[in-house]
């Protein structure tokens, strides 16, 4: 059996968040798969908003040329930090789990919205689902008020704010 690497990079600095979304990655691929967890040490503990993504981007582009012998990647932020500077520097195959989810809901469903962290993600998460082709099926992405670390570090507290 032939085994193909993807490489999950977590642009942020917290490795909490990198093993469970690499754990749950992993319950789902295929044995042929190899999942190879990589957590930006440079970015910033959690991204949140346009300043976090732009200060994670060196780091996490620095992690894809490293790893450049993956088959591919997923990059592991809603916001799909540096996913277009990603591109730019690897012929690989390359998704965002933000991209990845309005594929998932525009193909499942049609029309969605998005339900977000902090109001500073809305305007990078609009920007792109439009970019991305979504505009005209997402209907609105409207923020929650939890910061990214609360959903990691009190799931249960979050999901009893929502």
């Amino acid at each position: 059996m032939i085994m193909k690497t993807v490489a999950f990079i977590n642009p942020n600095s917290t490795d909490a968040m990198t093993d469970s979304c690499v754990e749950t990655l992993r319950s789902e691929l295929p044995e042929s798969f190899q999942v190879k967890a990589i957590t930006n040490y440079s970015g910033p503990a959690a991204i949140q908003g346009e300043k976090d993504g732009i200060a994670a981007i060196p780091g996490l582009l620095a992690e894809i040329e490293k790893n450049s012998d993956c088959d591919g990647f997923i990059i592991g932020c809603f916001d799909d930090t540096g996913l277009t500077e990603a591109r730019s520097i690897t012929t690989k195959p390359i998704i965002g789990i933000g991209q990845s989810a309005f594929h998932m809901a525009a193909l499942r469903h049609g029309r969605f919205c998005v339900l977000t962290t902090l109001e500073v993600s809305v305007p990078v998460i609009k920007q792109n689902i439009k970019a991305q082709g979504f505009g005209v099926l997402c209907k609105d992405v409207i923020a929650s008020g939890i910061p990214v670390l609360e959903l990691e570090n009190n799931p249960v507290g979050a999901i009893n704010i929502l």
